[in-house]
């Protein structure tokens, strides 16, 4: 039996509503709520580092210098620091540099960079609000990925 079997097979037990309706309505709200709270929090953390940033006059980077100032340390190191410590390990050993070689860490990379661009520094000087959505998917995906990738 393959895993993606074993996995349809597992799925289908778990998501049966029959069976845990309670506990998938639960596990529904628990998803939404840290989601939720990711974004608002998220968006707070924009809006003081923006205004951190308006009273020391560091002015507008493009999106090229934000890229080159914070990849690595902020959205590779993010990344793997969420990692288990096996694959954190793994990802150290290579160097979060090269890890921006892997496609979907760089894309990942692009995505959290577009974030902090938009809701600091705003579109046309207005802070964009972080959506619960945008912290959903991408994650997971890209966390897969990551640890497909070693």
């Amino acid at each position: 039996m393959t895993t993606a079997i074993v996995f349809a097979e597992g799925m289908t037990e778990t998501s049966s509503l029959s069976k845990n309706r309670d506990d998938l309505i639960d596990l529904a709200n628990d998803i939404e709520h840290f989601f939720d709270k990711s974004a608002s929090g998220f968006t707070e953390g924009l809006l003081k580092a923006r205004e951190a940033g308006l009273q020391r006059n560091v002015g507008r980077p493009n999106f090229r210098q934000l890229w080159d100032s914070l990849s690595t340390t902020l959205a590779v190191e993010g990344l793997v620091s969420r990692c288990s410590q096996e694959v954190s390990a793994k990802c150290r050993d290579r160097g979060l540099d090269e890890m921006l070689k892997v496609k979907s860490i760089r894309f990942y990379t692009l995505y959290y960079l577009s974030l902090i661009q938009s809701g600091w520094f705003g579109i046309q000087d207005k802070p964009r609000k972080v959506r619960p959505a945008d912290f959903g998917d991408w994650f997971h995906e890209f966390k897969l990925q990551l640890q497909m990738s070693l």
